[in-house]
């Protein structure tokens, strides 16, 4: 029993390490972002993450904790294709039908966000960042389930290191601003996912069994509220702010924002 405690505790902070790193060094990062971004830059890069922030748990249904779930409550090899081959193909439906939805709507989802449709490309392309992060959800669950928790770690930091080139290369060097930031991100997304489902390719069959995937998702699709309601309420002031007081003023609440990240540590 003590082994099993010092194992997950060993798991938690060796995922949990990378996760904060990356926000540290976007913390170091910041003086050379705001030295080539607008605080409107930053208040539209920040409204465009309530879009992502929000997107990913509607798209899951709770799949990836009926995933995590399932895939530890049984140890055989064919069954956990079976888990993950089913919930993989639940969430490509799922997040491709509301990236459709999305995209048909996009005119609607700026002027929501920004109060005009001016930036409607914006938006357009961090959806197919967020359609990206959904799908590519899956196989990271599986290999936390897995305890391959380093293999997951060190994506993340790969991640880390391809969004802060591309950013880097796109805002710094050819000064694209937000567009650059958008493709940032969705390069770390791409890298995420394709190095994830290359460590766990053995595991997929690509075949949606309807049986299992009505247990998944009776599992999962009561966390959905809980989920959206929780990404909710941390994304609602930067929405008050940018809605009711302007994208500047959102820009510098967003930049207030990165200066807690050690007290989160």
């Amino acid at each position: 029993m003590f082994d099993r405690v010092t194992g997950l505790i060993s798991d938690t902070v060796t995922y949990g390490a990378s996760s904060v790193l990356r926000q540290i060094i976007a913390f170091f990062l910041l003086p050379i972002y705001t030295s080539y971004l607008t605080p409107e830059d930053y208040g539209i890069t920040a409204m465009l993450g309530i879009l992502v922030v929000l997107f990913i748990p509607l798209a899951n249904l709770g799949m990836t904790n009926a995933i995590f779930r399932h895939f530890n409550l049984t140890k055989d090899l064919n069954e956990r294709r079976h888990v993950l081959s089913t919930g993989l193909m639940s969430l490509l439906i799922s997040t491709i039908v509301l990236f459709l939805i999305g995209q048909v709507f996009a005119d609607q989802l700026t002027s929501l966000l920004f109060d005009d449709d001016g930036s409607v490309q914006f938006v357009r392309l961090t959806l197919i960042t967020a359609l990206v992060a959904s799908i590519g959800q899956a196989p990271i669950v599986v290999l936390r389930a897995n305890r391959r928790v380093r293999l997951a770690a060190a994506i993340n930091i790969i991640s880390l290191l391809a969004s802060i080139s591309v950013t880097i290369l796109f805002v710094v060097i050819l000064q694209m601003g937000v567009i650059g930031v958008i493709l940032g991100s969705l390069s770390a997304e791409v890298v995420t996912a394709v190095i994830a489902f290359l460590s766990t390719l053995s595991l997929f069959e690509f075949k949606l069994r309807f049986q299992l995937w009505k247990e998944m998702l009776s599992y999962g699709l009561p966390v959905l509220p809980h989920r959206i309601q929780g990404v909710g309420m941390v994304m609602f002031g930067q929405y008050a702010v940018g809605s009711m007081l302007g994208l500047d003023e959102a820009g510098l609440y967003n930049v207030a924002l990165k200066f807690v990240v050690p007290l989160k540590f």
